[in-house]
């Protein structure tokens, strides 16, 4: 991990949430349902054992909060409140120059495309992006283009999802920075 940025992870947690990394607040997430994440790499000290503390706060149903069909008085149809960490928590290295923060994908059914945006961390200048669309082992479609900016997808005769047919397409995106990828 010498060299990269060390990216923490979360794919949720219900509610508040606050992390420290060796005594240090990251920030404040709140929201049950969403992933968030940190960049700790100015927070850990040399080598050796880190201290992780993650504090949750979850008021259920006394704050109004969206809160599901969770309750503090159980009946009918609503289920026993439970809070904290659940769902997938990971540590992540990442390029120190720039990775990629996020994908916006978006069907365009009525134009036979997919729309791409591909979201960068850092430095976004002469960083590129290839994307490819597969189903199974054979290329559907290709782009080209500038990270941070809205791509189009040729996807001809699209297999649409339903629940007859679950298809799913498989994607690969590659970020370029001049010839390093």
């Amino acid at each position: 991990m010498e060299g990269k940025k060390i990216i923490l992870n979360f794919g949720a947690v219900d509610w508040e949430s606050e992390v420290y990394i060796n005594g240090k607040s990251l920030g404040v997430h709140k929201g049950g349902y969403d992933p968030f994440s940190y960049d700790v790499t100015p927070y850990i000290k040399g080598t050796g054992p880190q201290e992780l503390m993650v504090r949750v706060y979850d008021p259920t149903d006394a704050a109004g909060n969206p809160r599901g069909k969770q309750t503090l008085n159980q009946g009918g149809i609503m289920y026993t409140s439970t809070s904290g960490i659940w769902q997938t928590v990971w540590i992540e290295p990442v390029d120190a120059t720039t990775s990629i923060n996020n994908l916006k994908i978006e069907p365009d059914v009525d134009g036979g495309r997919l729309k791409l945006t591909v979201n960068t961390l850092g430095l976004a200048t002469g960083t590129t992006v290839t994307a490819t669309i597969k189903d199974g082992k054979s290329v559907v479609g290709t782009v080209n283009g500038n990270a941070n900016t809205t791509l189009y997808i040729k996807v001809p005769n699209a297999k649409l999802w339903s629940p007859d047919k679950p298809f799913l397409y498989d994607i690969k995106v590659d970020l370029k920075m001049g010839a390093k990828l």
